[in-house]
């Protein structure tokens, strides 16, 4: 619970954060940073790269959960990171019923 309880947390202050900043600043208004200096590039690339290797993980988890992994890294490049932190709290709520679907089932 402790954890469901975090994720939700974190998911929702990021989301209404995030939802801020789109409404004042416009929804590609991160591309200005991006592409400020080499820096700004340099972290959006890293972003983008781990996102990348994150999205395998993502897809091996949600196939042994049974979860379709396809909505959320579909979802990932317009939510950013909103999109991953969904999954980890919807694993959860998987891992949750399939614990009382085996306790039944013994």
């Amino acid at each position: 619970m402790t954890r469901k309880l975090v994720l939700a947390s974190i998911l929702t202050v990021f989301t209404l954060w995030s939802t801020w900043i789109s409404l004042d600043q416009g929804y590609w208004g991160f591309l200005d940073v991006a592409f400020e200096g080499r820096w700004g590039s340099q972290v959006f690339l890293d972003l983008c790269i781990a996102i990348t290797i994150a999205w395998g993980g993502l897809r091996r988890d949600a196939a042994r959960l049974g979860i379709s992994a396809w909505p959320y890294l579909i979802a990932t490049p317009f939510l950013g990171s909103i999109s991953p932190l969904a999954y980890l709290l919807h694993r959860e709520f998987v891992k949750d019923r399939q614990a009382v679907a085996a306790g039944v089932a013994a």
